[in-house]
């Protein structure tokens, strides 16, 4: 009740006890399991990863499903963390332990192996491992588990473009959470289809899911879903411009992720730092802002161009700056993603840096003439209409 109620410190000092005084190793898992849910993010993610393997090691000659359910958070943990290779192999261990099993353990072996398949760059296999998930009676479940488990799904259907799926998957969520009065777990849900709404061009609603994810965020401190909520509320401050709330939330959003370990979130943080440098046409901190970003990206592995969104703002901050082979060898990666992951906006965007990088002006307008026409067939309003703004800067 008091997890549910957003009491997380009371949640994690009464399941704290629940673990010291379990006997029972299928009861201990159980309470590990909700301490993991009540604590998450709070301690240090490694650690928790640690704990619940072995955990899940313990439990595993009483109970491979519970088990497995403890290997799949632990898979989430690893994606916090940056460690996607570790996350992709906990993962794929939590499914075999419910193959052919079916039921909520199923279900949860199944989310945690689809985003940790997508950001490793297998798109295609992440969606078919959604399409089940969905498909299976128990995934419309009121247990908040499948409340959680369904908001990942909405986020790594964001990530696949299918952006129509993710609003529905993530608004019924976010109204369940409402009305079953899971105040701890809304800004999760808010600030993912803030993320989405940015993306399809509906800023106005995705400022007020932000903001309203930002502020049940600081209400309940115990989360930082408040970093994520804050990164997704900082990038829309920067493509408008608002510069001092960009920098502030950014700020902020950083420094949690310093004290809790997320490091996931300085790679959003440092994206949105860098869209709002190259907004202000301050294309050298633009450049350093987004050369972190690539660093970032390229340790964790993340290679789904769709997962953060920031290459090709670095391409025009190295074009601004004449750093042309720079910016060709970064087009170069991203026109790789793109084919690899069958991404429009990653097709839509190359096409754009492509007419920004030719010789001459008519090379320049044929290139943006085609940006523009593939834009229109992407989901971001943003994109169309920044390929229209550099084709008319060509025509001038």
């Amino acid at each position: 009740a008091a997890h549910l109620g957003g009491d997380l410190a009371s949640a994690a000092r009464l399941l704290s006890q629940a673990v010291g005084q379990a006997a029972d190793p299928c009861t201990k898992a159980d309470a590990q399991l909700m301490l993991a849910h009540a604590t998450m993010y709070t301690a240090p993610p490694l650690g928790q990863y640690h704990q619940l393997v072995s955990e899940a090691d313990a439990v595993l000659p009483f109970d491979q499903l519970r088990a497995a359910t403890l290997l799949a958070l632990a898979s989430g943990l690893c994606i916090m963390i940056g460690r996607l290779d570790l996350a992709l192999e906990t993962a794929r261990r939590a499914a075999r332990l419910t193959r052919g099993a079916g039921g909520i353990a199923w279900l949860l072996s199944q989310a945690s192996l689809a985003p940790a398949t997508i950001l490793t760059g297998d798109r295609a296999a992440g969606r078919q491992l959604i399409a089940g998930i969905l498909a299976h009676p128990d995934a419309a479940g009121p247990e908040p588990a499948i409340y959680l488990l369904r908001i990942r799904c909405g986020q790594s259907l964001i990530w696949c473009e299918d952006h129509p799926s993710a609003e529905g998957l993530l608004r019924s969520s976010v109204n369940a959470g409402r009305a079953q009065g899971r105040v701890a777990d809304l800004p999760y849900g808010l600030a993912t289809l803030s993320d989405l709404y940015f993306r399809t061009g509906d800023w106005t609603q995705a400022y007020a899911d932000a903001t309203e994810a930002v502020e049940l965020g600081t209400d309940y401190t115990t989360r930082t879903d408040l970093g994520y909520a804050l990164v997704c509320a900082g990038r829309i401050d920067a493509a408008m411009g608002t510069a001092t709330h960009c920098r502030a939330r950014v700020g902020q959003a950083v420094s949690l992720a310093k004290r809790t370990g997320v490091v996931s979130i300085t790679a959003y943080a440092v994206a949105a730092r860098g869209l709002l440098e190259l907004g202000g046409a301050n294309y050298g901190q633009a450049a350093a802002d987004l050369t972190r970003a690539a660093a970032l990206v390229a340790r964790h592995g993340v290679l789904d161009p769709c997962v953060i969104q920031w290459r090709p703002d670095f391409i025009e901050s190295l074009i601004r700056l004449g750093r042309m082979a720079d910016a060709r060898d970064q087009l170069a990666v991203l026109d790789v993603e793109a084919a690899s992951t069958g991404s429009q906006w990653a097709k839509a965007t190359a096409a754009r840096c492509r007419g920004l990088l030719q010789d001459t002006p008519q090379q320049a307008i044929a290139q943006l003439e085609e940006a523009v026409a593939i834009a229109g067939t992407s989901a971001s309003i943003f994109e169309q209409a920044r390929a229209r703004m550099c084709l008319g800067e060509a025509l001038r």
